[in-house]
């Protein structure tokens, strides 16, 4: 009787430990994805900004960076970075997406290897660091950040910035009271505020396996756009993992966001080309801060070319067909309603880098192979499918949102990746709201993963 015990125990240890090391190795059932625009070193809570001109006329102002000295900076992004950071361990999501990640002291001259500057320990929490790492060092260790400097200095003030207003604060909650920060004719940051770039997060087991930099370039020469992109691995523990391609984007605006979207689909071909693993590719994700809505605003095209709804384009491309598509784009770019500041002015280099564009489009869909395995050449937005299949389940917390306006932050995935959830998080967040932690919102995204290796 005795042995007999012992044996059953032993088979029920065996069992356990067969489960354990099969639950520790499975692949989860879902995959959940967050995008979020940094906006740099955010002053949360901070007393919102006013502009006042010469003659006294007082007019509120958006949460512009440099509007903000020194201190509020500081003050104000620690205090973002502890809630963001609490927020996230709440979320704990699998990869997170970051675009406007700040580095470098104001003070000082800046290049990419202040962006990546290691923190000297976990509690190594200097101003002038790099903000993901100061996010993830606040995280649980599961996480690992991934940086990507686009080597761009924002933010910086000259002799003319308020040469006619200066900036006040407010004093109260009202914004009846008020005292100034840069008188007229300061020049607090002559030599900008940050180096800025993007940041992946990952959470283990998920792993990056490899890493890649995209300088994306136009038919202009040094008018380039920049996106990071990573394999990662689903489960690192296992040597036949599932992987995605995941893609961090911080987009241009109008005309050159739709050069810029054709070349980075074309890149993404190309680095699929390159992988060689041993499991199978479950699919790609873009994510990030794209500076455009989603059709039929055009310059979003590319990135959901299912020609759904256009009656004027249809599948394969044919390079007779896409006359009224440059039309249409030159239309687009000189459009004052829709994001002026972006048209290109001078129409000749305007219709140079249509004709360019669309050439590569032309090429980008005779490149594409429909029998490659688990990749489609329509991709569908997260919340956008959230909606249409009624799949928008909101948690209780972090102000979510079924749907925003003139939304900008997109999460895209392969048509043949289940969304499970998607919903928008810190719809308060605005332009000059200050009581939140940027002024993007934030987008959320569950997909289903299968566990079947091929």
């Amino acid at each position: 009787m005795f042995h007999r015990r012992i044996k059953n125990r032993l088979i029920v240890l065996f069992s356990v430990s067969i489960f354990c090391m099969y639950a520790h190795s499975a692949l989860a059932a879902s995959l959940s994805v967050l995008s979020l625009n940094l906006h740099g070193y955010h002053p949360t809570n901070e007393g919102s900004r006013w502009l006042e001109k010469a003659d006294g006329k007082l007019t509120q102002a958006d949460s512009m960076l440099f509007f903000f000295n020194l201190e509020e900076l500081d003050r104000g992004h620690r205090l973002r970075l502890n809630q963001l950071a609490k927020d996230l361990t709440q979320m704990k999501p699998d990869i997170v997406f970051l675009q406007e990640v700040a580095a470098g002291h104001p003070s000082k001259q800046k290049n990419c290897s202040d962006f990546y500057q290691k923190p000297n320990s976990k509690n190594d929490d200097r101003f002038e660091l790099n903000s993901a790492l100061r996010l993830a060092n606040r995280l649980p260790d599961t996480y690992q950040a991934f940086l990507a400097c686009r080597g761009n200095v924002g933010w910086w003030t000259d002799a003319t910035t308020f040469r006619d207003q200066r900036v006040l604060r407010s004093l109260d909650a009202q914004g009846s009271k008020r005292e100034v920060v840069f008188d007229f004719n300061s020049n607090p940051y002559p030599s900008g505020l940050i180096i800025e770039g993007l940041a992946i997060l990952v959470k283990a087991p998920l792993a990056v396996a490899d890493e890649q930099h995209w300088v994306i370039p136009t038919a202009i020469p040094g008018d380039n756009g920049f996106v990071q992109a990573s394999t990662i691995l689903l489960n690192s523990r296992r040597a036949d993992s599932p992987w995605i391609i995941a893609v961090n984007v911080h987009g241009a605006r109008k005309l050159k966001h739709f050069e810029q979207a054709v070349q980075i689909r074309r890149n993404i071909l190309a680095y699929l080309a390159t992988i060689k693993l041993p499991g199978r590719f479950a699919g790609t994700i873009i994510g990030g801060d794209f500076n455009a809505t989603l059709p039929p605003e055009p310059s979003t095209l590319p990135w959901q070319m299912d020609l759904t709804g256009r009656t004027d384009l249809r599948w394969p491309l044919e390079a007779r067909k896409l006359g009224y598509l440059k039309s249409e784009l030159l239309r687009f770019n000189k459009d004052e309603k829709i994001d002026p500041d972006a048209n290109i002015l001078d129409p000749v280099e305007a219709e140079l880098r249509v004709d360019h564009a669309v050439e590569n489009l032309l090429n980008f869909s005779a490149e594409w192979n429909p029998n490659h395995s688990g990749y489609s050449w329509g991709l569908k937005e997260a919340l956008a499918t959230a909606q249409v299949q009624g799949a928008c389940n909101l948690p209780k917390t972090w102000n979510p949102a079924c749907s925003i306006r003139n939304r900008i932050d997109l999460l895209l995935s392969n048509t043949d990746l289940p969304v499970l959830n998607a919903y928008v998080l810190y719809s308060n967040h605005d332009w000059k709201t200050l009581r939140s932690l940027s002024d993007h919102p934030g987008v959320w995204a569950e997909y289903r993963i299968s566990n079947s290796v091929k």
